[in-house]
């Protein structure tokens, strides 16, 4: 264990204040805000981000000026990253005795009682409020899908947040959802530009990690990775929604960690005629919402609204998905569906990997020592796309049999056809037999069945928490004949090209 380590000085605006500190590399946002700054209305209750009590809101500038605010879990977001943002937590947003329209509609309501949950499911709301002009209820319950409450059935809950949806939609009622802090943070944020700091200092408390590395450039980045010779030595952070789960829950404390989110190369979204290129950083949100992805991949788009709750969406990362490597992710099984390969990036120059050829054991992939998945890039398709999830609850939980597929037809004719499934092997894989069966066949009750039989003799399921071999195969055969059903509706009304 070394005796020294690196901490940051980061500046940021908290509530009404400006607040400049130095922070421990490994340090979360909960732990500062609660065991330094002494904020402990934000809550601390599964530090995995599946409960939603530690939800703030973070602020900052986006490239048309405006302040733009999102939900995220402050047990996974590293404290390196509060740096030049507004961080709202429950106690900024009255004034004064005065409570907030949000915390007032809730108590009227009885949408709080023992009040542990309350704090994240207000600050959620804000969040939500602040990108919607109107709300359905069912952008409601989405925006509070990670919010878990123990004692009010959200029955209440929902309620206020109804009658919320109603007050806000108003222009007056618009201007009371912000409080007086986020003009003054706009313009500290607009007037200032502070480069986040390093101090070194003795490591008294025997941290295991010791350095916190945020590269600006793809160079940068990869001269310091080549100052690495083990794999171990470091951890690279793109959203750090797995990562944090592991140092929090697991206790695996890296050496160092190298926090990719500041390289603007690899947060673009671009696109054109023939494909689509997603950056390395680019989060679930930032993909849900793009209007490119969502004319040429909607499959892609309702795969990513199943991953975790909208905080975890708001900083989770597909390309940090496919690298983690699970067996079960939503998001690699629709890539796989969708033909997509991978640049990967080094020093030594970029290479292209078909994701079918990246897994090639459980939690082990083709990426080299030192190197990086820079890209995702889509070929743009005609035909036909769809994605299963089966899993014990709606949303928030990890499937026990997921599945997607991609199909192009001709006439009445199948002429390219690919099944993904995750959950039934060690690696997230296509179905060759079942994919290769279709091409050329029509669609009748006879080809689906025996299509649905070739996918099932195709994997060796395991037994686990999340199901049975035997429940995954059953799972695997009604996910081929809803796939294939549905195809058959689109072919029948004419929609198999959206």
């Amino acid at each position: 264990m070394n005796d020294s380590i690196t901490q940051q000085t980061i500046t940021f605006m908290l509530n009404d204040r400006v607040v400049s500190c130095d922070v421990n590399p490994d340090e979360t946002s909960l732990e500062l805000l609660r065991d330094k700054l002494r904020l402990t209305g934000t809550k601390e209750v599964c530090s995995e981000g599946d409960c939603g009590a530690c939800a703030i809101a973070v602020g900052e500038i986006d490239s048309t000026g405006v302040l733009r605010y999102r939900a995220i879990n402050s047990c996974l977001f590293p404290t390196a990253r509060m740096h030049q943002k507004h961080i709202l937590t429950v106690e900024g947003l009255a004034a004064g005795t005065q409570l907030h329209p949000i915390q007032q509609i809730l108590l009227e309501q009885h949408g709080t009682q023992c009040g542990y949950c309350t704090p994240g499911i207000i600050m959620t709301l804000f969040c939500h409020f602040t990108t919607h002009e109107t709300s359905t209820v069912e952008e409601l319950k989405t925006a509070l899908e990670g919010n878990l409450c123990r004692c009010t059935g959200y029955r209440s809950i929902l309620a206020a947040a109804e009658i919320l949806a109603e007050t806000f939609s108003t222009f007056d009622g618009k201007e009371n959802l912000y409080p007086r802090s986020c003009d003054a943070a706009k313009s500290f944020l607009l007037d200032n530009h502070i480069d986040i700091g390093s101090k070194p200092t003795s490591n008294h408390e025997q941290r295991s990690t010791t350095d916190y590395h945020t590269p600006e450039t793809i160079n940068d980045l990869f001269k310091l990775l080549d100052t690495f010779s083990k794999p171990d030595e470091f951890r690279l952070i793109a959203g750090g929604t797995d990562i944090y789960v592991e140092r929090n829950v697991q206790r695996r404390f890296p050496a160092c960690f190298i926090d990719i989110d500041k390289i603007p190369e690899l947060k673009r979204i671009t696109g054109n005629g023939t494909e689509i290129r997603i950056g390395a950083t680019s989060t679930y949100r930032e993909i849900i919402d793009n209007t490119f992805v969502q004319t040429h991949f909607p499959m892609l788009v309702t795969a990513a609204t199943w991953v975790g709750s909208s905080q975890i969406r708001n900083v989770a990362t597909l390309a940090g998905n496919v690298a983690h490597a699970s067996p079960i992710a939503d998001g690699t099984v629709a890539l796989l569906a969708l033909d997509a390969k991978l640049e990967l990036r080094s020093s030594n120059g970029i290479r292209i990997v078909k994701i079918d050829q990246f897994f090639l054991d459980y939690r082990k992939t083709a990426l080299q020592l030192l190197e990086i998945i820079s890209a995702i890039i889509l070929p743009i398709k005609t035909g036909f796309s769809n994605f299963i999830k089966s899993s014990k609850r709606i949303a928030v939980d990890i499937s026990s049999v997921n599945s997607a597929c991609s199909i192009q037809i001709e006439g009445s004719s199948i002429i390219s056809s690919r099944f993904a499934f995750g959950g039934v092997d060690k690696i997230p894989r296509l179905s060759l037999p079942s994919s290769e069966f279709l091409v050329g066949k029509n669609l009748t009750t006879e080809v689906i069945d025996q299509c649905a039989q070739l996918a099932i003799d195709d994997f060796t399921p395991m037994t686990d928490i999340r199901g049975s071999a035997e429940y995954r195969s059953i799972l695997i055969r009604n996910h081929v004949v809803q796939h294939l059903t549905k195809l058959q509706e689109a072919v029948l009304s004419g929609k198999e090209s959206k």
